[in-house]
């Protein structure tokens, strides 16, 4: 009887230990997967005619603003012969939050944080642009709830 409640007592340590990093895992995987659906949205849109899509990114973390709290982005690196103005008009129809910037190096600059392309080439400058698409404040889940759990990650903070 001695040996089964020392088994259990540990075992239920173990568990105790063990449930804030499982715990904390499944909050960074959760907030991955929901950068990733901006980054899948993104990419399966219909693209402008002559217009092709070089590399595509999502990020999870803290990227602009005061305050906690997660921001989420999918990123497009795409060459086309249309004008920035053209291109933002395509993305805004379907995409809240869009932002198109003309991308002249390897680098995505961030209020925060600076995040890099790694198929970038210099030779395509003139033709480059990165396609941002934030959803800033959470609105993929309306749960206040979900929200306050999802930004216990400390890529938020």
């Amino acid at each position: 009887m001695k040996k089964v409640l020392k088994i259990s007592l540990i075992i239920i340590g173990i568990l105790i230990l063990s449930a804030p990093i499982v715990c904390y895992s499944a909050i960074v995987i959760t907030n991955n997967c929901i950068a990733d659906s901006i980054e899948k949205d993104l990419k399966n849109y219909e693209l402008p005619s002559d217009t092709k899509i070089i590399e595509t990114m999502s990020i999870a973390g803290k990227f602009s603003g005061n305050g906690n709290g997660m921001q989420y982005a999918g990123i497009l690196l795409v060459e086309s012969p249309l004008s920035k103005e053209e291109l933002q008009k395509h993305y805004e129809k379907s995409f809240e939050y869009v932002e198109v910037r003309n991308q002249t190096s390897q680098k995505i600059d961030f209020e925060l944080n600076d995040y890099s392309f790694r198929k970038f080439d210099k030779a395509e400058a003139d033709s480059a642009y990165s396609i941002v698409c934030y959803d800033t404040n959470g609105t993929i889940y309306d749960n206040d709830a979900l929200k306050t759990i999802l930004n216990l990650d400390l890529r938020g903070h």
